[in-house]
C-alpha cells in the first residue's frame, strides 16, 4: 500500500527489489566500490543480479494527490506562514 501511495504522489513508477535487506545490499555494494571490488557503481549494479518488480503509477491517483496538495497544503502553508515564523523565532510555543 505504501509503495502505491509513493507512486501516486510522485507520478513515477517504483522498482522494488526482491531482496529482504535491500539497504544492507546497497551498503555492501557501496563498500565494494570503495574497496575496489567493483570498478564503479554501474559495475556493482551490473554484477549483483536480483529479481525485482516495477509498480506503475496510477495517473488518476496522481491527479488526486496533486489536487490535494494544491488545494489544501498550499493554502495551509500560506495561512500559517506568520505563525511558523513566530515559532522559529521562539515567540510562541514555549508554554509560558
Amino acid at each position: 500500500v505504501w509503495m502505491g501511495i509513493k507512486t501516486a504522489v510522485s507520478g513515477l513508477p517504483i522498482t522494488i527489489p526482491a531482496v529482504d535487506e535491500a539497504v544492507c545490499l546497497g551498503a555492501a555494494m557501496l563498500a565494494g566500490v570503495g574497496s575496489g571490488v567493483y570498478a564503479s557503481f554501474a559495475d556493482a549494479v551490473a554484477q549483483v543480479q536480483f529479481a525485482s518488480h516495477t509498480l506503475p503509477s496510477d495517473p488518476a491517483l496522481h491527479r488526486f494527490y496533486r489536487q490535494q496538495y494544491e488545494q489544501i497544503y498550499s493554502t495551509l502553508y500560506e495561512a500559517l506562514r506568520e505563525t511558523n515564523a513566530l515559532i522559529r523565532a521562539g515567540v510562541v510555543g514555549r508554554g509560558e
